[in-house]
This record gives structure tokens, C-alpha cells and sequence, in this order.
């Protein structure tokens, strides 16, 4: 009891403290109100014009929709799965946090206003912050040069996801260690550590930020807490709560599949290990390809690399190795929200680094370079405003739905509320307070539904083209879905009560045999083979577009597809026989393959996931 009346004491305390900041602070507080209008604005629009996404913004509203339901956080929208369990795929509790929002309004906006208000909110400890350091000018700056930075306006951009939350929360520790206000530092770590499970690596180095700063016990017990929620949210939760068949379908094998270091290692000891043993392999991947270096010039310039003048530039640490040691090429690039995080540890350590300059510096007057700098680095972000997102917002047609838009909202009010509904891509985030709503995606398996809604005005994406879109649309109307609806390219089916057997009956595929070696060396080709029945009710045709397909987002054998050697009438089995090159870089790589219709689904019983070990060629004698 007392314990909860010191921690309410606390809360009251700090309540007290934010009401003095907001008379204090006016234009503090009018700042975080632009902000949160500007950057709403801009993901609602986007919204609007059918431009976000169900990956991911369909995938976490369902979700949270689904805690405001009083329900675990089921998305049908990830694998076109009912009984996939979010967090079986990223442990982030904490966005029940988010549900109320659904208990007043039915709007999705709902949740993308809140993005921009946690955004937003980021900026209140970054400015106190900077004003203790550099004074109340700077604050401001330094604040502004945040809310425009580019890594914030692509996390608005790229839909939403559990990162917003964490960018205010990672603000607020380093502003609370500096204040050395710790309980409402733990507060902090506790609840980042329920954002999601790779953000423990962060509080792993929180704690090594406090060792520097001679808070041993403090740093002891925040990397103990980091390093003991990894190996239970990666060990224990995830895979509890993974939905089986998920397992099988996306998995194969490897419960935590966001493990994209098998080059480094087989996991985080392995790789520790292998840094130890050979640094100079961590050096060199962590600086190429090229393509890394554009985006480290991306995060630093803007600031004049004034992290790296900072002790907290250490927090920078696992945040670029995370990414820039990875196999996947995405997490490389300036796209999507993965720089987000990044934000407040870059700005507060440039801050900080500043500030350690000019304590130095006894030639150059404190203010005059304080000043230059800070107005330096909003002119350099400033600069690189065109090239973001934000500069959307100066177009008067972004402001104006379209006529298409207004086609779609028209053609979506001819679906019920509760009814089941399969959607494009783009579509599928405007439907996703239902309990059953699937994507139509050509490498997963799409359920009937009521409903079926589709347009050629929007982005085709996942699948390759419009074309594609309209094959599919095609079989199901001759399976007899009708069209209710058709204009401007948008296209509303409704399924009969009397249909043929779905496609998932129609088409599918059992496991035989494979063959492929378990080790390779890099660059040589070898010749491998997959072997599979035709256990459904079609047949399958090089002319209908069955293939042979590796299931993998990375390009690591080239070859993406496999021509059917024969026609494969059903219950027959069929041998593809091919070579594969082994990857150029040394490291572990999956090999995995399945049966595709290109432009209908995936289907079938997969070959089960083979990791494969490419050394690098022995250099010749001279």
C-alpha cells in the first residue's frame, strides 16, 4: 500500500511539475499541437486516397480493434489466418493501451491521430533537455529540427505501428536519467520492454549508458531486465503464442523469424562470439553494401554529427547494428519507420554533444556557436524537406479526394459492417473493425468471404499488376460471385449461396522429397531438386501459370521461379529438377519452396525449410 501511494505521490508530483511546464512553456505546448495537426494530416490524407496499407496499418488496427472487443490482439490480415495471434508474431502488449480509442469512435483516423500526438509528445522532454544545456533558443530549434526529421516523417508515412509509442518513451528515459528522476526512468523501461521485444536490446544498453555515468546498480539491473525480457519474449511468449499453422506457413523451423543475422551467427551469443573472433567481419557489414552509407549520411549530416561527441550516442548502438548487420536489404534504407527510433537518441546526443563542445571551445564565444549550430542544423534538415513526405502537404490536390477516392468510399458502403470481405492491398485498412477480413495476395491462400472488393485505381501491390487482379477476379466470378458494383475501376463481387469448391480445395500440393546440399561454396552452382504431389481436384499448367516458388522476401538464390517440367494432372507427382548459384557472401541461408498459381495464391504443403551453409572459395595457389 504504501509503495502505491509513493508511486501515486510520484505521478501527482509529476502532474504538478507538467501543468507549471504548459504555463511556462505556451509555446512548447503550441508547438506539439502544430505538430500533431500536421503530421495527422498527412496519414489521413494519405488514408484517404486509398495510399496506406494493409501491411501494416490493416494489421494493427484489426488488432487493437480487436482488445477494444475485449478480445487477444487475432489479425486475419497478416496470413489471411483467423487464429494468428499477434503477438505470436511481435510480443507489443502495450498497444492494448490504444483499445479505448475504439470505445469512442469507429474511425481508424482515431489511431493515426494518436501516432502523431506520441510523435508529437517526444518533443516536450527533447526541448527541456536541450534548454537545460543550450539554452531556451536552441530548445526550440532543436525541437523543430525533430519534428521535421525526415526518419519521423516516413514512420508517419509507412501507415502505423508499435514504434510511435516507443520514440516518446525512449525521449522521456534519457530526459528522467539526466534529471535523475529514476522511478519514473523504470517506469520508462518497463513499458518499453512491452513495446516490443527487440527493444530490450536498447534497455541492455541503457544499462551500459548508466554504467558510464556511475549508476552501477541502476545499469546492472536495467541490462539484466533487457537481456532477460529478449530470451523470454523470443524463448518463451512468441512461441506459446504463435497460432501452429502459422508456424508451419511462415516459420519453418524458427519460432523468432525476425532472426536475420545467420551470416553473423545462429543466434545473439553466437554472433557476440564471432564479433570477438573476427571484428573486422562486423566492420566491413556493417559498412557495406554502399546503400548503407547513403542512409548513415541521411541520419548524421542533418545534425553535424554531433551524436558522436555524446556518451548517449552509445543508445545508437544496437539500433544501427540491429539493421546495418542484417541480411535484410530493407532495413538498410531511409524507407518506412524503421529510423523513427533512432530520432530522439540522435537529437538528444547531438544536443549533449553540443554542449560538450562548446565547454571546450574557449575561443569561439558559447552562445555565438550555439546558436550558429543549432540554426545550422534546422537549415540542413529544412533542406531536406522536398525529398520526405511532408512536402505532400504543400500540393492543394493532396488536400482534395479525387474522384476515384470518392468511387471507392461508394463502392465500400455496400459492404455490412460485420460482414466477411476479402480487400487489395491498399483497400483493406478502410474494412478492418470485422473479425474476418482477408488481402488478396498472390503467395498466400485466400479464404471465400462475402464480400470481395477491388480496384484498378489504386496500388496492385502484392501482386504484380493490375492484370493479375483482374485473372483473380475472374475465377471467382465463375466460381459465381456476382458483381454488384462497377465504376471507375472499382469492382464489389458477392459471393451466392451456391459456389464451386474454393480455390484452397481446387489447388493443392504435398511434400515428396528434396534434395539439396547442406553446405555450398559461394558463387558455384549446384543442382538440387524438389518433389511434390498434386493432391487437388485441378490441374496444373505451365499455361495457367503453376510454378514452382521460394518463399523467401530476400533474393539470396536469384532464381524465383521454377517452370512446371510437365502438365500435373491430380494425384500425380512431378520432380522439378534445377541449379541454384550459391550466394556470393558467406553465411547461412534458407531454402524454401512451395506451389504458387502466380496471381491466384500460394497453395499447398511447402517443402520443409532447409538452412544451408555457403562458405567462401578457397583462394588459389599462386
Amino acid at each position: 500500500m504504501n509503495s502505491f501511494k509513493q508511486v501515486s505521490a510520484h505521478f501527482s508530483q509529476t502532474a504538478r511539475r507538467a501543468r507549471e511546464t504548459l504555463k511556462r512553456r505556451k509555446y512548447l505546448w503550441l508547438l506539439v499541437l502544430i505538430v500533431t495537426i500536421i503530421y495527422s494530416s498527412l496519414s489521413i490524407l494519405r488514408h484517404q486516397h486509398f495510399t496506406s496499407s494493409a501491411y501494416d496499418l490493416g494489421i494493427f488496427d484489426q488488432a487493437i480493434w480487436q482488445y477494444s472487443e475485449f478480445n487477444l490482439p487475432y489479425s486475419s490480415v497478416r496470413l489471411n489466418r483467423l487464429t494468428e495471434n499477434l503477438l505470436g508474431d511481435h510480443f507489443h502488449p502495450i498497444l492494448v493501451l490504444l483499445a479505448p480509442l475504439y470505445w469512442l469512435t469507429d474511425s481508424v483516423e482515431a489511431l493515426l491521430i494518436a501516432q502523431a500526438l506520441l510523435f508529437a509528445i517526444a518533443i516536450v522532454p527533447i526541448f527541456l533537455f536541450t534548454e537545460k544545456r543550450l539554452g531556451q533558443i536552441a530548445g526550440y530549434l532543436f525541437a523543430i529540427s525533430y519534428s521535421i526529421f525526415w526518419g519521423v516523417q516516413k514512420a508517419v508515412e509507412f501507415d502505423f505501428h508499435e514504434i510511435a509509442l516507443a520514440v516518446p518513451l525512449i525521449a522521456l528515459a534519457i530526459y528522467f536519467i539526466d534529471e535523475k528522476r529514476w522511478r519514473a526512468y523504470f517506469v520508462c523501461l518497463v513499458l518499453l520492454l512491452l513495446t516490443k521485444e527487440n527493444l530490450s536490446i536498447l534497455i541492455f544498453f541503457f544499462g551500459v549508458y548508466l554504467l558510464t555515468l556511475r549508476q552501477f546498480k541502476r545499469g546492472l539491473i536495467s541490462m539484466g531486465a533487457g537481456a532477460l525480457w529478449f530470451v523470454a519474449a523470443t524463448k518463451i511468449f512468441i512461441p506459446f503464442l504463435i497460432d501452429p499453422e502459422t508456424m508451419r506457413i511462415d516459420r519453418a523451423n524458427n519460432y523468432y523469424r525476425y532472426w536475420s543475422y545467420n551470416h553473423l551467427g545462429s543466434g545473439p551469443l553466437n554472433v557476440l562470439l564471432n564479433s570477438i573472433k573476427n571484428p573486422l567481419l562486423i566492420i566491413k557489414t556493417l559498412f557495406s553494401p554502399g546503400a548503407k552509407l547513403h542512409t548513415y549520411w541521411l541520419l548524421f549530416h542533418p545534425f553535424l554529427f554531433l551524436a558522436f561527441f555524446s556518451p548517449l550516442f552509445i543508445l545508437a548502438i544496437p539500433l544501427l547494428a540491429e539493421r546495418f548487420l542484417s541480411e535484410n536489404t530493407t532495413l538498410w534504407m531511409a524507407d518506412f519507420h524503421y529510423n523513427a527510433v533512432l530520432a530522439p537518441v540522435l537529437v538528444m546526443a547531438s544536443v549533449d554533444g553540443l554542449g560538450r563542445i562548446t565547454q571546450r571551445i574557449k575561443k569561439i564565444r558559447p552562445r555565438y556557436l550555439i546558436i550558429v549550430a543549432s540554426c545550422l542544423v534546422l537549415l540542413l534538415n529544412l533542406r531536406l524537406l522536398p525529398q520526405f513526405p511532408l512536402w505532400n502537404l504543400t500540393s492543394p490536390a493532396h488536400w482534395r479526394l479525387s474522384p476515384s477516392d470518392l468511387t471507392g468510399r461508394r463502392a465500400l458502403s455496400l459492404i455490412p459492417p460485420k460482414a466477411s470481405v476479402i480487400a487489395q492491398g491498399p483497400i483493406t485498412p478502410h474494412l478492418t473493425h470485422r473479425r474476418i477480413v482477408y488481402v488478396l495476395h498472390p503467395g498466400i491462400t485466400i479464404p471465400d468471404a462475402e464480400f470481395l472488393v477491388a480496384s484498378e485505381r489504386v496500388n496492385p501491390y502484392p501482386f504484380q499488376s493490375h492484370q493479375e487482379i483482374r485473372a483473380y477476379l475472374d475465377n471467382q466470378q465463375a466460381r459465381g460471385y456476382r458483381k454488384i458494383f462497377e465504376e471507375d475501376g472499382w469492382v464489389v463481387l458477392k459471393a451466392e449461396p451456391e459456389m464451386q469448391a474454393p480455390n484452397r480445395q481446387n489447388m493443392d500440393a504435398a511434400f515428396v522429397e528434396q534434395s539439396v546440399p547442406a553446405s555450398m561454396i559461394a558463387g558455384q552452382s549446384y543442382d538440387v531438386f524438389v518433389t511434390l504431389k498434386n493432391t487437388g481436384i485441378k490441374t496444373w499448367k505451365a499455361s495457367e501459370l503453376y510454378r514452382l516458388a521460394y518463399l523467401s522476401g530476400n533474393r539470396d538464390w536469384i532464381l524465383e521461379r521454377v517452370e512446371l517440367p510437365s502438365i500435373v494432372e491430380p494425384g500425380s507427382i512431378v520432380k522439378f529438377e534445377f541449379k541454384v548459384k550459391a550466394p556470393s557472401k558467406p553465411g547461412t541461408y534458407s531454402f524454401h519452396w512451395g506451389m504458387v498459381q502466380d496471381g491466384v495464391a500460394a497453395f499447398g504443403e511447402r517443402a520443409p525449410q532447409v538452412w544451408v551453409k555457403v562458405t567462401a572459395a578457397e583462394a588459389s595457389p599462386k
